[in-house]
């Protein structure tokens, strides 16, 4: 047995890749002042994030450069850190506060970072180790993994908007427009249209672009891209900061 405290885990061979988000099975009682009191108690190789985010603020467990034992397997260990939205067993309004707090928290480090949310960037434990975690997520917002990770990066990028001091209605960006895999968009006063491939966005430069998009999709799936509504410039200033655009070349 080995009790935790930091740096137990070793220090980080590189860059993170990103975030594991958690819900740590406790009771309303499972506060960060309570895990800033156990953790030092606790046998290090059973498990501890870098973050823990409860109703009485956050506590940083882990520096950012060493690793944690949080995802029961090496990859993830290594090469993610993890944060704990605690009091998953307790109240649902505080829990879900607690999940928006820890969004701030994880929204930081990507705007620090310079990197984008996607689904390779925030991960779920359960993809990694047979485990229920997040169970409350899971529950409250769907019971799949692409979804549950779809709600969490439309969240982080709605928080790295706030923090960037864009303004966002959030009911003005919706999670199906975030989560389509290929669809057309305009931008009011861009005056262009944008091709989303489910990866990247493309600005299109010329028609012929978006005749040979709409034919080779027809040709594939037998109907034309799905086109979303206009979007504002806050909305596009948010989707850019999810996928950066790329003015397309002419000689697609």
């Amino acid at each position: 047995m080995a009790l935790f405290y930091s740096g137990i885990a070793g220090k980080r061979p590189g860059k993170a890749k990103g975030w594991v988000l958690h819900n740590d099975a406790g009771s309303q009682a499972a506060t960060s002042a309570y895990y800033r009191a156990w953790l030092p108690t606790h046998d290090a190789y059973l498990g501890f994030a870098h973050a823990y985010t409860a109703s009485d603020g956050t506590h940083f467990a882990e520096d950012y450069d060493y690793m944690a034992y949080h995802t029961a397997n090496s990859e993830g260990n290594m090469w993610y850190l993890g944060i704990e939205f605690c009091q998953s067993m307790g109240n649902e309004n505080t829990f879900r506060q607690n999940e928006q707090d820890g969004f701030k928290v994880v929204a930081r480090w990507f705007i620090d970072e310079n990197m984008t949310p996607n689904r390779s960037t925030v991960k779920l434990h359960r993809e990694f180790s047979a485990t229920a975690c997040p169970h409350r997520s899971w529950a409250l917002h769907g019971q799949s993994t692409n979804v549950v990770k779809d709600y969490y990066i439309a969240q982080i990028v709605l928080a790295m908007a706030e923090l960037k001091g864009i303004t966002v209605e959030k009911e003005e960006i919706k999670l199906k427009e975030l989560g389509k895999m290929e669809f057309l968009f305009t931008v009011k006063g861009e005056g262009a249209t944008f091709w989303h491939d489910g990866h990247k966005t493309f600005m299109l430069s010329d028609e012929a672009q978006l005749n040979m998009i709409n034919g080779n999709y027809e040709q594939v799936h037998g109907k034309k891209p799905a086109s979303v509504r206009q979007l504002d410039q806050n909305e596009y200033k948010v989707w850019q900061s999810m996928y950066p655009v790329t003015v397309a070349k002419k000689t697609w």
